[in-house]
């Protein structure tokens, strides 16, 4: 392996969650422990291992986009042995289609994102394109916009959650952006829906971030300084904006995540790049704002955003440490009883290198977080 990037996958044990609430401070109980470091087979440098992560059950799966001269590739690793279990690669693509820039994963199903893919049968035409694959690791369908156009940049971000899958293309009619839902309806996915933002304006690009959890779909705009909530019949209910930040300027949607009836909004941006992330709850209230404890500016904290349970995990693109601006990410819990965040942990690699990247990308699921690293 030719210097290739690895992820970092660490162990989660959530010593502090008590039913009378917190009786001690919370982080004196939370530990994280690094379990593993992996690497593609046949990793190198310039394949960007690492563009994107995700995690479910027993599967890691880790985007490699710049993989075999831009194509991009797939890896799934077991997280119980770490070993790797398979390399996907998009069927009859070509060089800079960007497989790999978009992960999700749910069940057996593994969502990939190739927002430079190039459609059309007679004009050829750069629209993106995002890839479906079964538990034996065979693509079974290519999803693609009808109405797509030139660098719509569709497959920028893919969800899923059940049978529903959705994919963002945030360069869509001059980069106003849309999103698009699939469902699989006969072992077929079918496009279902086109989301876009009721006061969507050119350059929003709506669609760069988003996120599903059963029967509700949320959208990053974050041009627009906004995310979008949208309901199971596709209606947008709710435009969820920062309590104390402008719409420009914030970045607020630039990530977004959903577990239940909570909703996390990543914004770098805010207070001049040091970084936040916004909590909502159900009834689309804000209820938190999370801030790294020794955030500095040009943090970018809330690059990207993770949720499961009560669990946030906030990314940074260049968290200050001893050795410079190497990056992290942050732990953070709720007490269920008062709704109130704190921060549990601060994840960074021993010797790590400057500007590394550690925490620009993060998953989670039960008690496992996996990094960039």
């Amino acid at each position: 392996m030719e210097g290739a990037r690895s992820l970092v996958l660490l162990k989660l044990i959530v010593a502090w969650r008590v039913a009378s609430g917190f009786d001690v401070s919370p982080a004196s109980e939370f530990e994280v422990s690094l379990v593993e470091t992996v690497f593609a087979s046949d990793g190198k440098t310039s394949d960007e291992f690492g563009r994107a992560v995700a995690v479910f059950e027993e599967r890691i799966v880790i985007g490699a986009y710049n993989e075999e001269e831009s194509t991009g590739a797939a890896y799934v690793f077991n997280s119980t042995d770490f070993s790797q279990i398979a390399k996907l690669t998009p069927v009859g693509e070509s060089d800079d289609d960007c497989f790999g820039c978009a992960l999700a994963i749910y069940g057996e199903t593994i969502v990939v994102g190739a927002a430079y893919s190039i459609q059309g049968e007679e004009e050829e035409v750069v629209t993106g394109a995002a890839f479906v694959f079964d538990a034996t690791y065979a693509q079974i369908a290519k999803l693609t916009a009808k109405d797509g156009g030139e660098d719509d940049e569709f497959g920028w971000c893919v969800a899923i959650h059940n049978d529903t899958i959705v994919v963002g293309a945030p360069g869509h009619e001059s980069k106003t952006g849309a999103a698009y839902v699939f469902v699989r309806r006969n072992g077929q996915y079918v496009r279902v829906a086109k989301l876009t933002a009721n006061d969507g304006r050119e350059t929003d690009l709506f669609g760069y971030s988003c996120a599903v959890y059963e029967d509700k779909i949320v959208v990053g705009a974050y041009e627009a300084g906004a995310a979008y909530v949208f309901n199971e019949t596709y209606a947008q209910v709710e435009k969820l904006l920062a309590s104390d930040a402008p719409e420009d300027g914030s970045y607020f949607g630039r990530s977004v995540a959903i577990y239940a009836d909570t909703i996390v909004v990543g914004a770098y941006g805010e207070l001049t790049t040091t970084g936040a992330a916004y909590v909502f709850n159900g009834s689309y209230v804000q209820i938190a704002k999370l801030r790294a404890t020794d955030g500095v500016e040009d943090d970018y904290f809330g690059r990207n955003v993770a949720i499961y349970d009560d669990v946030i995990v906030v990314g940074t693109e260049s968290a200050d440490d001893d050795l410079g601006e190497a990056g992290a990410a942050y732990v953070f819990g709720c007490n269920g009883t008062s709704s109130s965040y704190v921060q549990l942990a601060k994840l960074s690699e021993d010797g790590n290198n400057l500007d590394d990247d550690f925490g620009l990308y993060v998953a989670i699921y039960e008690d496992q977080i996996v990094t960039r690293a």
